[in-house]
């Protein structure tokens, strides 16, 4: 084939294309025209359909041969390239198109043509000359109109629009256009910046090497204030940092910052410090970077005055590390500072961090201070100046601290101070009570092959523990070598796990177990590492018994009767070891080594098992069936199926020497246990199905259908005539649960062809829409609107009713029968929706098994199942399947299916808070029974469409405008209900965590207006969405903490500043008397909030008055409900005080002033309580002794009055004084 020919027609990209153009330009190198000319026979006919494979060719040939770019056919490629983005701003730009009827394939297809088309853009500007002005204008317009849509409600696309940036700069610049005009025409100040001056801005950047100093000059202010602009504002706030980060390592900033250096620093540090912390993902690490190349920049260009890092560490309070955004800032400036001065001078600045590694989110901050503190210090500075602080971490009695130190602070130390490690052994084994830091710094050297020595008496007593973490410790030590060492057998260490492993198989904490399961199998790893390298014998040997020891503890260790955390860590332990022995033993080529490996779990006699019997492999796989399999915990079943799926071979043949005979006595156990009652014995026979199908069956297409699916059919189409037939009927639950199982754990479906796999799918969607509709018919028999969901009274009576006719009269006792009747409903109703679930995530690989009306007919099983069930396990169990379903259904490329789950959520809405009679469609229903499940997970089935979201919580939103009007109702739930019960599941889902933090503050403001509500109904779901609120605003702090552990009023008010001015009104005087209901919520808000005093120091105390709002307004508010008569409120006050306090002597003056006119109160005393906890955050002296002297005076006053008990004195003045 001729090279133009094959390159025209290739339809892939890479070495292959690279090599076709080579050859290509070889055979045109003596005509460079011919060259363009085929190059241009790509594009017969200029149209907006060109593929994306054409446009790929095109820019890799135009940027890899200089060829094209002086030929006279580049109109053509102009004319392609407006075609193109002339045909994305119609198809997705357009605001009257952004609805027309192209399905999401086209979309994505139009998106990366017109990617593909302004590369082409980029490299044409680039290299092209004199070319046609007026195409140049019309593309420019294009460009203008994808950057900047003249509607809001357009779509910006931010890989197109980026791009789309890079090529207008490119085109101003081609086209001999002053820039800075042009700039100032497309973004002019008073606008309102969006995505795509941000594009237009990085499009400059790109660029700005080849301009020139006059238009750097004009350029550069303009630029740096329109992108700290967009960094204030929360829109697009990643792409803006992405921007400013750019900025600052251009040439741009270095003019500016010569130009005018304490103007650009100030403004760009109170940018980065108020931001460094931000909850939006990447952007705290943007800022860091930021704030690293101002820091190499400022070194680098400014000259004299103070250094920036030493400007910045001075304003920066290490006596308060508490603050996760401090922690930030240090990290990035311990590398500039002189670490000896910093820490003679901080002396409690390690202590201070330690502590901050037993708060979670802390955590990784606190681990980048301490590794960027690590890389600067020796050995010596270490150990004078940290030592000691990390000891006291190392060995802290809170476990948190303990760990996050051992993960994080430990490794980093040893990597950079292997000599430390021998140190810290010394100084840990002469301390007492430290045992388990030996331990650890031991594990820690010895993973990283540090010579240090351990005696085995410690090790042996830490293993006879009574505390499990030391225990743990011990084994972690035996288990875990290092990974650099020769294989070698550490006789006495696996004598010792011998002897006391048994003891920890069945201990009740998970963590403990998931760790010991970790241990054993890095044990197991490293035997078997020995066996394969070692060229010793008799170590071999060794180690081969040692492995039979271990078989042999597995295997007496599950037995009938044994607890679930037993069970749970042998079968785990069984998975492992018997799929790494038996990989071993496939790889092993030496014949003795075989046969002595194959006696560990084989029949066979072992050559050396020091006492111990052997039990076959076959003989343990029968156990797990009968241990295991028929266990009445779910997880138990689950690891038992998992162990016969791995290691029963296909038709129950015989591996290795394993005779799979003993197994297959038991599966028939599978049809007696499939039709029990107990939801865990037809789980345990389904199981039992399912590894037949899997193993046994070779064609089980016949079985499948006859024995399982119409036994099925059967039962229900008998209850279809009959309902009554459902109280002697099988339970057809378990055979639900079969069929699930096999759908997702068995390749059954791949055995099927289209017209099978078609056939079934309508037989089992069938079967499902069948069960739950009569089900619910039965449940809904006593109630009179069919339509409605019917009460448990209803039911129950319904339930009664149908036993009565089944038996031919009433009956005295008919509560086991009523039990029996209503569990095979509800487990029939439930494994129907999740069969239902399974039955679509099949779909996406077999797309026969789903059609449209297959979809809407689930659909319609999921709504009526969870709008008409009140049964809280159905319907939890129901939403599994309901979010894969719309999983599904928004991956599907097809524009009917994936319009599905929308439908669900507007069936929903109109049903229960739309309609003016919403409350007919449902009667009164706790916590609004599957309304708020529904729409929870159809939108976490897709948590990046913030447009679904938006438009369903503010809908939900505006429902809840006028609360005061809503009318008691005991008959019928209340559309205002529905909305708080919806919207508080929507806060709590941690799926829709980052879309949903924008709503926080108004959902908040709505739950608090109805507390003042007339209705109970009400006032309780606005109670629970308001705690749900406060729990995602503030975390979750035990009452012991310290007041400084929790957010600051400063940063929670920037967060949100819509709360900030509606706490301000509602604390006023006439207001909170007004609405006395919600004054307990406002207060309750705000007393959560820690003082500034924990945050900042009187050094910087600009910070607080010029990054955030304080809470001074607040304060003659709180300070007028001293004399509140309900008590709660009094006592909330203290904590409301102290956070409108800024510094300790503002707090000074705020306490006389109080205590001149206040009496002793309980109120009062909570108040010095909180005072002596934010004294003893700070290191002013005159304020503490200020303080001191009011205190005194006032604790006289206690005395006399005894309001105040002596204890609670006692505690205090010890507290203050400590």
């Amino acid at each position: 084939m001729e090279p133009i020919e094959e390159f025209i027609i290739f339809s892939e990209s890479g070495d292959r294309l690279k090599e076709i153009c080579k050859r290509l330009l070889e055979v045109c190198k003596e005509d460079e025209s011919l060259l363009a000319r085929s190059v241009l026979r790509l594009i017969p006919a200029v149209n907006s359909s060109i593929s994306v494979t054409v446009l790929n060719k095109l820019i890799f040939v135009w940027e890899n041969f200089t060829v094209l770019q002086s030929c006279d056919e580049v109109p053509l490629l102009l004319e392609l390239i407006r075609t193109v983005l002339h045909s994305y701003i119609e198809e997705c730009v357009l605001p009257h198109n952004a609805g027309s009827a192209n399905s999401g394939y086209n979309i994505d297809e139009s998106l990366t043509r017109s990617q593909r088309a302004l590369r082409l853009m980029i490299s044409v500007c680039q290299f092209g000359r004199h070319l046609d002005e007026s195409r140049l204008s019309e593309i420019a317009c294009l460009l203008q109109t994808i950057l900047f849509p003249t509607s809001a409600e357009c779509s910006e696309h931010i890989e197109v629009s980026a791009l789309a940036g890079t090529a207008l700069c490119n085109l101003i610049i081609l086209r001999e256009t002053d820039l800075f005009v042009e700039y100032q025409k497309l973004c002019p100040p008073d606008v309102e910046l969006r995505f795509g001056h941000i594009a237009m801005i990085s499009g400059i950047l790109s660029i700005s090497k080849g301009l020139g100093e006059q238009e750097t000059h004009s350029l550069a202010p303009a630029l740096m204030s329109n992108i700290l602009k967009m960094c204030y504002d929360d829109l697009n706030t990643y792409h803006s940092f992405s921007c400013l980060l750019k900025f600052l390592r251009s040439h741009l900033f270095v003019d500016l910052l010569n130009a005018d250096t304490d103007s650009v620093q100030k403004s760009i540090v109170h940018l980065l410090w108020l931001k460094i912390d931000s909850p939006v993902k990447g952007v705290s690490e943007l800022v860091s970077s930021c704030l690293q190349v101002l820091l190499r920049v400022c070194h680098k260009h400014v000259k004299g005055c103070v250094p920036l890092h030493q400007q910045l560490i001075e304003r920066v309070p290490v006596t308060g590390c508490h603050v996760r955004s401090h922690l930030k800032i240090l990290a990035v400036l311990l590398p500039w500072i002189n670490l000896e001065d910093f820490l003679t001078t901080s002396p409690h600045f390690i202590t201070k961090l330690a502590h901050c590694m037993s708060v979670q989110h802390m955590v990784s901050a606190a681990a980048k201070v301490y590794s960027a503190l690590i890389e600067k210090t020796t050995l010596l500075l270490w150990q004078q100046l940290v030592m000691r602080a990390f000891i006291q971490a190392l060995t802290s009695k809170v476990k948190l601290t303990r760990n996050n130190v051992k993960e994080y602070w430990l490794p980093t130390t040893l990597t950079k101070l292997p000599k430390a490690g021998e140190v810290l052994m010394l100084e840990l084994r002469n301390s007492t009570d430290c045992s388990q830091g030996v331990l650890d710094v031991y594990a820690a050297c010895r993973y990283r092959a540090i010579q240090v020595q351990l005696p085995v008496t410690l090790l042996e007593s830490s293993l006879v523990s009574g505390n499990d973490e030391v225990r743990l410790a011990a084994i972690e030590v035996i288990c875990k070598p290092p990974q650099t060492a020769s294989a070698t057998v550490n006789e006495e260490e696996i004598h010792l796990l011998e002897r006391y492993l048994a003891y920890n198989l069945n201990i009740d904490c998970p963590s403990f177990r998931r760790c010991i399961k970790a241990s054993i199998n890095s044990h197991i790893d490293r035997s078997c590492h020995i066996v394969t390298n070692s060229k010793d014998a008799n170590a071999v040997e060794y180690i081969v018994n040692h492995l039979s020891w271990l078989w042999q503890l597995l295997r007496e260790s599950l037995v009938r009767g044994s607890n679930y955390q037993r069970k749970e860590t042998v079968m785990d332990l069984c998975i492992s070891f018997v799929k790494k022995l038996s990989k071993l033993y496939q790889e092993l080529s030496l014949s003795d080594k075989q046969s002595l490996l194959h006696s560990v779990t084989c029949e066979e006699k072992p050559r050396c098992t020091r006492g111990h019997c052997s039990c076959s492999l076959s003989q343990f796989k029968s156990r797990v069936v009968k241990v295991c399999l028929l266990d009445s915990s779910s997880q138990i079943q689950d690891l038992g199926l998992k162990f016969l799926t791995l290691h029963v071979s296909k038709g129950f043949q015989t591996t290795w020497g394993d005779d799979n005979s003993y197994i297959l006595d038991n599966l028939s156990l599978w049809t007696k246990y499939i039709t029990s009652a107990k939801a865990s014995e037809a789980e345990s026979g389904a199981k039992l199905y399912t590894l037949i199908v899997s193993k046994a069956m070779k064609e089980p297409h016949k079985f499948f259908n006859e024995d399982v699916i119409g036994q099925i059919e059967q039962v229900i189409s008998l209850a279809e005539k009959d309902h009554t037939s459902i109280v002697t009927s099988l339970h057809v639950h378990g055979y639900l649960i079969a069929v699930r199982q096999v759908l997702r754990h068995t390749p059954y479906l791949s055995t099927l062809n289209n017209t099978q796999l078609a056939l079934l799918g309508k037989r089992l969607i069938s079967v499902c829409h069948r069960s739950a509709t009569l089900v619910l018919e039965i449940l809904s028999a006593a109630c009179d609107n069919k339509e409605v969901s019917p009460s448990f009274e209803q039911m129950e009576v319904a339930v009664n009713e149908l036993i009565e006719r089944a038996l031919g009269g009433p009956v005295l006792d008919i509560s086991e029968l009523s039990e029996r009747v209503t569990a095979w409903c509800w487990l029939t109703l439930k494994e129907a929706c999740s069969l239902c679930g399974a039955i679509t995530l099949s779909s996406e690989k077999y797309k026969d098994l789903l059609t449209q009306t297959a979809a809407d007919t689930i659909r319609s099983i999921f709504f009526s199942t969870l709008t008409k069930c009140r049964h809280r396990g159905v319907i939890e169990g129901s939403c599994e399947g309901l979010l894969d379903f719309c999983a599904v259904m928004r991956r599907s490329g097809d524009r009917g299916l994936s319009s599905l789950p929308s439908s669900i959520i507007n069936q929903v809405l109109d049903m229960s808070v739309r309609s003016e009679d919403s409350a007919s469609g449902c009667s009164v229903t706790r916590r609004s029974g599957g309304f708020p499940l529904i729409i929870q997970n159809v939108l976490a089935s897709h948590p990046s469409n913030k447009q679904a979201i938006s438009t369903v919580v503010d809908e939900l939103l505006h429902l809840t405008h006028d609360i005061a009007s809503a009318q008691k109702d005991d008959t019928t739930d209340m559309s205002q209900v529905h909305a708080f019960n919806i919207l508080k599941a929507l806060v709590t889902d941690a799926r829709l965590l980052y879309t949903m933090r924008s709503y926080l503050a108004r959902v908040t403001i709505k739950s608090i207006q109805a507390f003042s509500s007339p209705v109970w109904a009400l006032r309780n779901a606005a109670t629970q969405l308001f705690a749900a609120c406060s729990l995602r605003m503030l975390g979750q702090r035990g009452e012991a903490e310290h007041r400084s552990a929790g957010t600051g009023s400063a940063e929670f008010f920037s967060q949100y500043p819509l709360l900030y001015t509606y706490l301000k009104e509602e604390l006023r005087g006439s207001n909170s008397c007004r609405r006395p209901a919600q004054l307990y919520p406002l207060l309750s808000l705000v007393s959560r909030l820690s003082s500034p005093i924990h945050h900042v120091t009187e050094s910087n105390t600009w910070l607080i008055l010029h990054v955030c709002r304080t809470m001074k307004p607040f304060r003659e508010d709180i300070l007028r409900l001293f004399g509140h008569p309900l008590y709660g409120v009094r006592v909330m006050l203290p904590h409301c005080v102290i956070a409108t306090v800024d510094t300790l002597h503002e707090m000074v003056d705020l306490c006389s002033a109080l205590f001149s006119f206040l009496n002793a109160t309980a109120a009062d005393a909570n108040l010095l309580s909180y005072l002596s906890s934010s004294a003893s955050s700070t290191s002013d002296t005159s304020a503490r002794l200020r303080l001191l002297r009011v205190l005194l005076r006032r604790t006289r006053l206690f005395l006399l009055s005894a309001i105040c008990p002596p204890i609670r004195l006692t505690q205090f003045w010890l507290q203050f004084m400590r």
